[in-house]
């Protein structure tokens, strides 16, 4: 659990980056963010086969700027950018729980509402 925590002080030094051409490379998106943040970026990691990254920054106010940056700025004059803090692993698990028993709860309560009205109009 520790290193859960750990993990969620530094998440904010990470960015998840989608939406850009297929082709783009690291040292594009590096250079994009460079001047983003008026800083060193400290890695780029494209999945290859996909229009997804993650850009790695050495302080949390580069990050920052770099998100809000990439949200009102076209890369390549063109693709809007989706960036998003990139959260832990474990933070990811945690809030897909959280989303699965709210889904759940609501299913129950419609179930229940459906159940009142039939027995009203049944009535």
């Amino acid at each position: 659990m520790n290193n859960f925590k750990y993990k969620k002080s530094i998440m904010f030094f990470s960015l998840f980056v989608k939406n850009f051409p297929l082709g783009t490379t690291e040292e594009e998106l590096k250079i994009f963010f460079s001047s983003a943040c008026q800083g060193d970026v400290t890695k780029v990691q494209v999945i290859p086969g996909t229009q997804q990254a993650f850009v790695n920054f050495e302080k949390q106010d580069q990050c920052k700027m770099a998100k809000d940056f990439a949200r009102n700025v076209l890369f390549k004059s063109q693709y809007a950018l989706y960036v998003e803090y990139c959260y832990p692993k474990e933070m990811r698990l945690i809030r897909n729980e959280e989303l699965i028993d709210r889904r759940a709860q609501d299913k129950k309560r419609n179930q229940q509402n459906q159940a009142q009205i039939a027995s009203l109009s049944g009535s």
